[in-house]
């Protein structure tokens, strides 16, 4: 009897396990997976053009969209100054939205606010464009050495950096960015072609900084160091140019959480990172950032 009363039990049990399991299954046919919409836009002064990115997500369970599908093509884009409006249209080769900033340009001072309508949901943000008085790059240096490549030949390795000071009383956020401008006359034809090639940081907390970390009221970059293999064949001078890109909060925190998300890329034990928003109804920023630019003159 005692037998018979314990596979009893265990039968019991597997039925009721079995039927846990099956209401669980069941309860996944009101789980709606569905998209958000991701909307990614910088606006400047410097703009010459509006842009807008927006795209859907793909719902954690249902069937995988195809690119097609992540598309939005049919959204109603507007970003207003309080005072009018500018409508953004849809450009099907760059797939994003767009209006020309030199018509409707953006100020320094003043709040923004982007709408999106759609089919696949409504969504809107704000951001406010940072002043850049009070603030200006000071110094620039590009000291180098002479090193020996490959094939033992002389090559100059610079050592690029800039400081600049902070404007006291707010809270400031900072981006770095650097590139080298240099003119290449063609040995055949003899036309000069203009140059661009852009110098990158590659430390810690990337190129993002905040004004907590000025002394006496002074900010710098660490040192970034390039090879010029073409210095032989480009012409006298050439220049280095420092932007300071002096950013909003909303920029900042999502800038901050891009270098932290590339940090745990490929890492299976990382933590998963929640990445910064400030649209709501959808996911992505809208930020807004201003810039102070300086150059070094090279022989």
């Amino acid at each position: 009897m005692k037998i018979i009363y314990i596979i009893s039990f265990l039968l019991l049990s597997a039925i009721v396990g079995l039927t846990g399991c099956e209401s669980v299954v069941e309860n996944l046919d009101s789980f709606e997976g569905k998209s958000k919409l991701v909307i990614v836009s910088y606006i400047s002064p410097q703009d010459t053009m509006l842009v807008v990115q927006i795209q859907k997500t793909q719902p954690a369970i249902g069937r995988k969209m195809t690119d097609e599908q992540l598309k939005v093509k049919d959204a109603i884009v507007t970003i207003s100054d309080g005072a009018s409006v500018v409508a953004l249209a849809y450009n099907p080769e760059r797939l994003q939205y767009e209006a020309d900033a030199r018509t409707w340009p953006i100020t320094a001072g003043k709040t923004y606010s982007l709408k999106v309508m759609s089919p696949a949901g409504n969504a809107e943000a704000s951001c406010t464009i940072p002043a850049t008085e009070g603030i200006e790059i000071t110094e620039i240096q590009a000291p180098y050495t002479i090193e020996k490549d490959y094939y033992g030949k002389d090559i100059r390795r610079y050592s690029v950096s800039y400081t600049w000071r902070d404007a006291p009383g707010i809270t400031n956020y900072y981006r770095t960015l650097a590139y080298k401008q240099y003119t290449y006359t063609d040995p055949v034809n003899g036309k000069k072609f203009i140059q661009r090639e852009g110098l990158y940081w590659d430390y810690g907390d990337g190129n993002i900084h905040t004004d907590t970390e000025t002394q006496n009221d002074l900010l710098s970059t660490e040192k970034l160091s390039y090879y010029e293999y073409n210095y032989e064949s480009i012409d006298k001078p050439f220049h280095i140019y420092a932007v300071l890109v002096v950013a909003d909060r909303n920029y900042y925190l999502y800038q901050q959480s891009l270098d932290n998300q590339g940090e745990n890329s490929g890492n299976p034990f990382a933590e998963p990172y929640v990445m910064y928003t400030n649209i709501e109804g959808g996911l992505g920023v809208f930020a807004g950032y201003n810039q102070v630019v300086s150059r070094l003159e090279l022989e």
